[in-house]
């Protein structure tokens, strides 16, 4: 019997009678982790803290739970410490964790106080920005985990190094990027125990070329830049860099046309703001067909009720910013039989998600818009748009507004992203983004991808 299984009968043993060793390294049959290359050269740094920003699905979060399990494994009686921006986002540290975990004798999962222990007396606990309770009070001498860091605030990673004060604790900081924020600072640190790592999503041999350059098409540049390569952008950038290839002047004949399937983008407004109507059909070609203010709604609505009846067109309504009209506008036009959608684009997130579809669709030429009166306004609206990155407990938000001076709007952009909007989701509004972390990670492993599956018995870490 080699000298792991003498170890593992030995805990067995102990932990039967109720005297489980706890002076020892553990040393373990299990199965196998078999990372890429990236992973093992951050494996291999001796520095205090390791900062690893990687694009989506590279296995950061698996190598961190590695990392984390293996030095509790090899300082019995050690401490460590999981925080993540929000307990959902905690539940994939967790998953991956339980994966390894499972194979240590001894080990076990505390659910309530939302820990690991481990037979050599370490503990491995789970904190999230969210919840009440803080690290504080015991010192952490093995490693403190901050994961997905671009989405937890400073003052929250600030207090978390406080518990290290008074052990030899290593720190891993783990996440996409968000924003040059707190993370930015460590990852670009000259400090003598700091260590970077970056990596992109196509870095891993166990991503998808192909996949990754089919999303890239569905999202701005800057997006990808981020979720995919792992880029750090400002904070305030330029919404619509590029235009230039938007604008034409003219568009292919859509007359004999059965089915042009036609959305009219309607952006309210009567004083302060501009009503914009904007017509797309479903090849995303597009011309503003009216664009005023100052004028009385009962002029307004038959206009607006005969635009959509000639066109058989859906309208897409903004239901938010329209000074409390919109509710009457949509009843108006639903009383005539105009089907409409109105979307509340006051609500966080929502608007981001409607300009972040037009984006996308601007970068890649799925759109066009036919040169006319009110193309121009259209043009330097789109020019001056302000993407700004904030992070709120624990969600980057994208806000998109025109810069706060005398004489900016963005009613023209709003009118041809509504109107985009319904040409890809027809009348179903911006679903809400929720995503179960863990019921992801189960599904992961049920899938069997490559980085996660158990190849055969073998050792899982070896100390010396």
């Amino acid at each position: 019997m080699n000298a792991p299984l003498d170890l593992e009968r030995l805990l067995r043993l102990a932990q039967a009678r109720g005297r489980a060793p706890r002076d020892r390294p553990v040393r373990v049959v299990a199965p196998a982790y078999a990372p890429w290359p990236g992973q093992r050269l951050a494996s291999r740094s001796p520095a205090e803290t390791r900062v690893v920003v990687a694009g989506r699905q590279i296995g950061k979060t698996t190598w961190a739970a590695f990392e984390t399990l293996r030095v509790a494994c090899e300082k019995p009686r050690s401490f460590s410490a999981v925080l993540a921006p929000t307990y959902q986002i905690a539940m994939s540290a967790i998953e991956r964790l339980k994966r390894f975990a499972a194979f240590l004798p001894g080990a076990v999962w505390k659910e309530q106080k939302k820990r690991f222990v481990l037979g050599n007396g370490s503990v491995i606990a789970v904190f999230s920005a969210d919840r009440t309770e803080t690290i504080r009070g015991p010192t952490i001498n093995g490693v403190l985990w901050i994961d997905e860091g671009a989405y937890l605030s400073e003052q929250a990673y600030q207090a978390a190094l406080g518990a290290l004060g008074a052990g030899n604790g290593r720190v891993i900081v783990t996440t996409t990027p968000a924003g040059r924020n707190w993370v930015w600072k460590e990852f670009t640190s000259e400090a003598p125990g700091n260590a970077a790592f970056q990596f992109r999503s196509t870095d891993s041999p166990y991503t998808s070329k192909e996949r990754i350059a089919r999303l890239r098409t569905k999202m701005s540049v800057e997006k990808a830049a981020q979720e995919f390569d792992a880029v750090f952008l400002d904070d305030l950038y330029r919404a619509f860099q590029d235009v230039t290839r938007l604008f034409v002047k003219s568009l292919p004949p859509r007359h004999a046309e059965k089915d042009p399937r036609h959305v009219l983008g309607l952006d309210l407004g009567k004083e302060q703001d501009w009503l914009v109507a904007t017509l797309m059909n479903k090849y995303g070609e597009a011309r503003i067909v009216t664009r005023f203010r100052h004028r009385s709604w009962a002029d307004t609505l038959p206009q607006l009720t005969s635009i959509a009846r000639h066109f058989q067109a859906l309208v897409v309504l903004d239901h938010g910013a329209g000074g409390g009209y919109g509710g009457v506008v949509k009843d108006h036009l639903e009383r005539d039989g105009v089907p409409v959608l109105a979307i509340k684009t006051a609500v966080v997130g929502t608007k981001a998600r409607v300009i972040e579809q037009l984006r996308a669709d601007v970068q890649w030429d799925r759109i066009k818009v036919l040169e006319g009166e009110h193309t121009s306004q259209l043009r330097h609206e789109l020019e001056v748009l302000q993407g700004i990155k904030r992070v709120l407990h624990g969600q980057e938000l994208l806000v998109y507004e025109a810069p706060q001076l005398e004489g900016e709007h963005d009613d023209c952009v709003i009118s041809i992203a509504l109107a985009n909007w319904g040409r890809h989701h027809g009348e179903a509004g911006p679903a809400e983004e929720e995503v179960d972390l863990a019921a992801f990670a189960r599904l992961n492993a049920l899938l069997g991808r490559p980085q996660d599956r158990f190849r055969g018995l073998g050792p899982l870490w070896r100390t010396p």
